[in-house]
């Protein structure tokens, strides 16, 4: 059996006590249980990237609902790939809590990206954003080959 809606930071004494037509039996032992935080059940919201040179992207988000957030928010991690690469070549960026707008940099020139934010707390990785993709500048052109 699952037990919903149960308050965070409380013990809770559980029993169980088997009953049949005939009426009830015995109650088990009482098994304290405290429920602590568990982790965010919301995503970083409203997440938005902005290219703002050919090697950084801007990005932007709006934290999970408060009622989402399942505890004190220790961070955000940031995952992104170049589209064209394979997902075991995702990397990552964390960032703290107090941190709603990040640049990445070192990006690679003129190059899409897939972009997304997870919230994470003491007791794990809440659920990944909403993916967003953006391409990073063209870079200055390089020199002319040898005119004639």
């Amino acid at each position: 059996m699952i037990l919903n809606d149960l308050v965070r930071d409380r013990n809770y004494e559980i029993l169980v006590t088997p009953f049949n037509s005939q009426g009830p039996g015995p109650s088990s032992s009482p098994v304290t249980v405290y429920v602590g935080e568990a982790v965010p059940t919301g995503e970083p919201r409203e997440v938005q990237a902005l290219a703002v040179s050919s090697t950084e992207v801007r990005l932007n988000w709006v934290p999970p609902l408060a009622s989402q957030q399942n505890g004190d928010l220790l961070g955000y991690k940031i995952f992104y790939l170049a589209t064209s690469q394979p997902i075991d070549k995702e990397e990552m960026e964390v960032v703290p809590a107090s941190h709603t707008t990040h640049t990445l940099p070192f990006m690679d020139m003129y190059t899409e990206y897939r972009i997304q934010i997870v919230a994470f707390n003491p007791a794990g990785d809440g659920p990944r954003s909403v993916p967003v993709t953006v391409r990073t500048l063209q870079g200055i052109p390089g020199t002319p080959g040898p005119l004639r």
